[in-house]
C-alpha cells in the first residue's frame, strides 16, 4: 500500500468520525429544542422526571446524554491526548503485521 492510499484511508475514517459527532450533536440539540419548547408550553417531557413541574429541573434527567455528546466531541476532535496516542500507536501495529 502506497502512502497517498493509506493518506485518504486516514482520511476518510477521520471524516467518518466527525460525520458520526456533527450526526450526534445535531439529534441532541434538535431534541433538547423539542423537549424546551413543550417543556415551555406545560407538557413534562423527560427522561429521568423529578417531582417538580419547572421544565429546567426536568432538563436536568439529560445530563448524562449532553455529557455524552461532550465527551464524544473531545474524543472526535483530539483534545483527549491519551486516545489519541492510543490511536496513533495501534495504526503502526496494525500496519507493521
Amino acid at each position: 500500500m502506497n502512502e497517498n492510499n493509506f493518506k485518504r484511508i486516514r482520511a476518510a475514517a477521520r471524516v467518518k468520525q466527525l460525520k458520526g459527532f456533527y450526526t450526534h450533536l445535531i439529534i441532541f440539540v434538535l431534541i433538547m429544542t423539542v423537549v424546551v419548547v413543550l417543556g415551555l408550553n406545560g407538557k413534562r417531557v423527560c427522561f429521568i422526571c423529578f417531582d417538580s413541574s419547572d421544565a429546567f429541573t426536568n432538563l436536568l434527567g439529560f445530563t448524562p446524554w449532553a455529557v455524552a455528546v461532550l465527551l464524544h466531541g473531545l474524543v472526535v476532535l483530539g483534545k483527549i491526548p491519551f486516545i489519541s496516542q492510543w490511536e496513533e500507536r495501534k495504526l503502526r501495529q496494525f500496519m507493521e503485521e
